[in-house]
């Protein structure tokens, strides 16, 4: 049965809202760096402001369940776009900072407020996608957000450096502050809420039952690996290019997007071959033997750091696309194991 045209729109609005929290989580990523390092903010302290968003949403995330119940979901994206839109425009300030201090503390803080803002709009946006489907192609939602969102996250470094080429850092943290504040106009006016009517009880279920579940712990580590894995190159990927290659933002931007461009390809894949009967656990097993593999060839180990075969910027498309792929393997691995344990 089709969608009605309403609902469509809806579903446009969100995946458009859902693109821009993917870019504004990996644009800083390919033009931060760079801008830290010529005021004297260390390699490690960029590192924590660009990583510090992995450790806000951890633990800001739990919590907006609640706020969805409270609050209702539509209201809850929205607060969370919002707080992107002014975190996002905010950060572009950081350009006219010249203090290294200063600029390291407030971009830490706008980095923080940035992560709350993707902790409450994005788990919102999975019920939200929900409620325009009927009951029975709602998984379609859920593949949906996670497209947008890797299309989002593919799209970030190289319109970061594109954009940052064109007209300074400002420009693109500006031009994605307006796509946010554009998608708070169209979820306050155009925008229809669709009520869904409970019509089971729910069960609550306390954490303690969620992380004692067996098998949970150990894919949970799994995650945690895999996910961290591309954060070790965050703030130093760019310099690196920059120093060795001599390479502009813009061509910073195409490399760092190999990744998130394997992982939209390879999540789908992923969840087809697991359906057709590939092991959970193998798939998590195989997705951190690709990422340590590309680990070894993107460093690369003593020995190989002067042999022009890996050195080389195609060479680092290629140990970047093997990552992404195999981080698409362990996180979806891990997920659907995870449902298969519990259910």
């Amino acid at each position: 049965m089709m969608m009605d045209l309403r609902k469509v729109i809806n579903i446009v609005i969100i995946s458009f809202g859902v693109v821009l929290c993917g870019v504004s989580y990996t644009m800083p990523f390919a033009i931060f760096t760079n801008q830290a390092l010529s005021r004297g903010v260390s390699v490690s302290q960029s590192g924590l402001v660009l990583g510090s968003i992995y450790i806000v949403t951890f633990l800001c995330t739990p919590m907006c369940g609640n706020l969805i119940g409270r609050f209702g979901v539509k209201n809850i994206f929205l607060i969370g776009i919002i707080i992107l839109a002014i975190s996002t425009f905010s950060f572009g300030f950081l350009e006219y900072i010249d203090n290294g201090p200063a600029f390291f503390w407030l971009a830490l803080s706008l980095r923080i407020l940035s992560a709350v803002g993707e902790s409450v709009a994005l788990p919102a946006s999975y019920p939200l996608g929900a409620q325009q489907f009927e009951e029975g192609d709602r998984g379609k939602a859920v593949a949906i957000t996670e497209a947008t969102y890797g299309i989002g996250m593919a799209l970030g470094p190289s319109l970061g450096g594109f954009l940052k080429h064109q007209g300074g850092f400002a420009l693109p943290l500006w031009v994605v502050a307006a796509g946010f504040f554009f998608t708070v106009i169209l979820l306050i006016f155009p925008f229809k809420n669709e009520r869904i009517q409970k019509k089971t009880e729910d069960r609550e279920t306390s954490w303690k039952e969620i992380i004692f579940c067996p098998g949970i712990i150990a894919y949970g580590l799994a995650t945690l690996i895999a996910g961290t894995s591309n954060d070790w190159l965050n703030a130093t990927m760019e310099p690196h290019l920059f120093q060795q290659f001599n390479s502009t933002s813009a061509e910073i931007g195409l490399v760092l997007m190999t990744y998130s461009i394997a992982y939209t390809i390879g999540a789908p894949v992923a969840g087809a071959i697991i359906d057709r009967g590939f092991s959970c656990l193998w798939a998590v097993l195989l997705g951190h033997l690709c990422i340590s593999v590309s680990f070894i060839f993107l460093g690369p180990v003593p020995g190989l750091q002067h042999n022009p075969v890996f050195q080389n910027i195609p060479f680092k498309f290629i140990a970047l696309s093997v990552q992404g792929v195999g981080t698409a393997l362990a996180f979806i691995g891990t997920m659907l194991g995870m449902i298969i344990i519990c259910v």
